[in-house]
C-alpha cells in the first residue's frame, strides 16, 4: 500500500482510538467508578423490590455493555495499527489477498477481506441454536 494511503488510514485509526479511549473514560467517570449502592444512594437493597431499582440497574448494565464494546473496538484498532507497523495492513490475515480499499475506508480496523470475514462469522454462528440463527423469524407450525 502506498505511503499516502497508509498515513490516511493511520490517521483515521488514531482518531477512532482516541474517541474510544474518551468514551471509555467518560463511562467510567459517569457511573462505573461507583458501586451500585453508592450510585443509587441506598444503604441496602434488602428493603427494595427489584423494580424499585430497575432503571438504575438497566443503565448500569447498558454502561457496562458500552464500555465493553468500546474496549473491543480499541483492541481491533490496536491490532490494525500493529498490522500497519508490520507491513501487513491492507492484506487479509486469513487468505493474504488485498483488502478492498472501499472496505478499509468504511472499516479501517478490518484485518480480513469481505469474503473471509463472512466465512469466519459463519463459523462463529454455526454452533448456535436454530432459534438464535440470524435472519427472519421462523413460523412455528404444528
Amino acid at each position: 500500500m502506498e505511503q499516502n494511503r497508509l498515513r490516511h488510514f493511520r490517521s483515521k485509526l488514531l482518531v477512532l482510538r482516541s474517541d474510544m479511549a474518551k468514551r471509555i473514560e467518560g463511562i467510567k467517570e459517569s457511573s462505573l467508578n461507583l458501586s451500585a449502592r453508592d450510585s443509587i444512594k441506598e444503604l441496602s437493597f434488602a428493603d427494595n423490590h427489584p423494580a424499585d431499582v430497575a432503571s438504575e440497574t438497566f443503565e448500569r448494565g447498558k454502561d457496562l455493555g458500552l464500555k465493553m464494546n468500546s474496549q473491543f473496538m480499541m483492541d481491533e484498532i490496536d491490532q490494525a495499527l500493529e498490522a500497519m507497523g508490520n507491513g501487513r495492513y491492507g492484506q487479509c490475515a486469513h487468505c493474504g489477498r488485498t483488502i478492498d480499499p472501499e472496505r478499509l475506508e468504511a472499516v479501517p480496523w478490518s484485518l480480513y477481506c469481505r469474503e473471509c470475514k463472512q466465512e469466519l462469522d459463519g463459523r462463529l454462528h454455526a454452533g448456535r441454536a436454530v432459534d438464535d440463527a440470524p435472519g427472519p423469524p421462523r413460523s412455528h407450525q404444528v
